[in-house]
């Protein structure tokens, strides 16, 4: 029994710790990415052209960038809004990653609003726009359309609906399946609609392109989302769809 006894109070002491402990971690954490940009460097990294962290010598928190340089990171992703974004663009974003495809449509659009789901990623956005020097790149830290529970925890606290983005010339979406739920709720009609689709969390090639072309879109399969990871991105089904009006719609 006073075995018993002591395995209970040490888990009820260990659960006491574990909160004090996890607030104390995030605030030391978020003061760290606050001053980061002052420590030394090793060197960069860079994806697509866009300055996504640096390397750092000092190793007291783990980097929440273990990325390598990547010249191809989302390829087909960037290459439409190289094509198809335009000076005085408002361009949206939801799904920001690591903030690459937001900068690179940041460097050519007017403004970009990404809207992103996690925590952590809003963060990361917001350090992408700072280390590229770009102004113009709002981030909004929310879920758009429905919580499909991508990040768990991480989530952010507050849900946008889809008739409630910003309006804009350009919409890229990179949402890891919520893209099914987002236009059937779309009512505004963007100039050019870029997905990269997820067909393995419920948001299939086929099924995406139906509902865009339901809004009046013509539809252009890009092939792969990704070229380096062409066999995974085949397998689950994760391409690219660059939709633009039709003007006899």
């Amino acid at each position: 029994m006073d075995g018993k006894f002591a395995r209970r109070a040490l888990r009820a002491a260990k659960s006491r710790l574990r909160q004090p402990y996890r607030r104390v971690r995030r605030r030391a954490t978020d003061l760290y990415l606050g001053v980061r940009h002052l420590l030394p460097t090793h060197r960069t990294v860079t994806c697509a052209g866009i300055l996504v962290g640096r390397k750092r010598p000092d190793g007291m928190f783990p980097d929440t960038r273990q990325i390598v340089s990547a010249d191809d990171y989302e390829s087909a992703l960037v290459a439409a809004l190289l094509r198809h974004v335009r000076a005085d663009d408002r361009v949206v974003v939801v799904g920001g990653g690591l903030g690459v495809t937001a900068a690179v449509a940041a460097r050519q659009a007017r403004a970009v609003t990404c809207y992103e789901g996690s925590r952590a990623f809003a963060r990361i956005v917001t350090e992408t726009a700072h280390l590229n020097g770009l102004d113009n790149l709002t981030v909004v830290e929310a879920i758009v359309g429905a919580d499909l529970g991508v990040y768990s925890g991480d989530k952010a606290v507050r849900t946008i609906a889809a008739e409630d983005i910003a309006p804009c010339d350009v919409l890229e979406m990179d949402c890891e399946g919520a893209e099914a739920v987002i236009l059937p709720c779309l009512t505004q009609r963007p100039r050019v609609v870029i997905v990269e689709t997820h067909g393995f969390l419920g948001a299939p090639t086929e099924a995406i392109a139906g509902l865009l072309r339901g809004l009046g879109y013509v539809v252009e399969d890009m092939g792969v989302a990704e070229t380096r990871l062409r066999d995974s991105c085949l397998e689950q089904d994760v391409m690219c769809l660059v939709a633009t009006r039709d003007a006899a719609a």
